[in-house]
């Protein structure tokens, strides 16, 4: 795929998603400008007048359409417009939440790894021993756990009973640890079942059945020769990963109370702030292409021979 198709990919899928935001709340019931006039005013400071001024100078009394046609145009020129309760530019205050999530998701994906490949290697070496049906018997259980319970349980294994980590809040770098290692346990059962089924499908396979033959020991085979069958499924998988990750952020950070873009956007969907929601949707719509786009790229390295098959493809 070429790079003006990755960027036309990435476009259309951030409009299509912030589209479908914008649609959506267009039909949340409630009037926007009274809840607008809430969460800038509080519940003391605000009145009719208010609401309808505001209501006034967002532009909210205009018909849906050329609301729509008017973020459009803006959206185009880059200008993702201001917030309607706090009066900040959206681009700014939504690079400045997303740092905190990046750094998040990124140890949380390197949880996800460090736990996940070294399990998934064990159990696909001898599939259907008691390695692997204990490794299967975890993932299920794990799998079966929603974030917010498995959230809790660390809370109060390391927080509460051992009191090595703060319960939420960021002040101190210790507080990502439990954000991220609630990251990690969520995703571990996908990951360690996509490595276990690859190492034992390539552990089946005719050329390490052969080197088996001619007396190569286990690690020359699995460095030599299963390596790189074995990676691209899980470099595949990467980009399921990542976008898993950034649908946990909303769970994850109203759970520690971490400031981070999952929670502006729950913020900004209760307090109808249209900009900052249709802002951080573009924004994370287009990181979500890039990364599937990088996963690609990475998978045509690992293995060559799915660039021949595209390219065959498309002919």
């Amino acid at each position: 795929m070429s790079l003006l198709r990755y960027a036309t990919t990435a476009f259309c899928v951030a409009i299509a998603v912030a589209t479908l935001c914008f649609a959506a709340l267009q039909v949340v019931p409630g009037d926007p400008a009274m809840r607008i006039a809430e969460a800038k005013f509080g519940a003391d400071g605000m009145s009719f007048r208010t609401a309808d001024e505001l209501r006034e100078a967002a532009g909210l009394n205009e018909p849906v359409i050329r609301q729509y046609a008017s973020w459009i145009a803006r959206t185009l020129t880059g200008d993702f417009g201001v917030s309607l309760v706090s009066g900040q530019a959206v681009l700014p205050l939504v690079a400045e939440r997303l740092q905190l999530t990046l750094l998040v998701g990124l140890v949380g994906i390197a949880v996800t790894i460090i736990i996940s490949v070294p399990l998934g290697v064990a159990a696909g070496l001898r599939p259907n021993g008691w390695l692997d049906h204990s490794v299967s018997a975890l993932s299920t259980l794990l799998a079966s756990a929603p974030a917010f319970l498995v959230a809790i349980l660390l809370v109060s294994l390391f927080a509460v009973n051992l009191q090595w980590l703060p319960v939420a809040g960021l002040r101190s770098p210790q507080g990502i640890v439990l954000p991220a290692l609630t990251l990690g346990f969520i995703h571990c059962p996908e990951l360690s079942r996509v490595v276990r089924n690859s190492v034992a499908r390539t552990g089946q396979s005719f050329f390490v059945t052969f080197a088996r033959l001619k007396g190569r020991s286990w690690s020359r085979i699995a460095l030599g020769h299963a390596l790189r069958p074995a990676l691209l499924p899980v470099v595949a998988y990467l980009g399921v990963l990542v976008t898993g990750v950034v649908e946990g952020f909303v769970v994850i950070e109203t759970v520690f109370n971490l400031p981070g873009i999952g929670k502006l956007l729950v913020d900004a969907l209760i307090a109808r702030d249209l900009p900052v929601v249709l802002g951080a949707v573009t924004i994370i719509g287009l990181g979500i292409v890039a990364v599937h786009a990088m996963t690609e790229l990475l998978a045509n390295l690992v293995d060559p021979r799915t660039v021949d098959s595209q390219a065959s493809t498309t002919s």
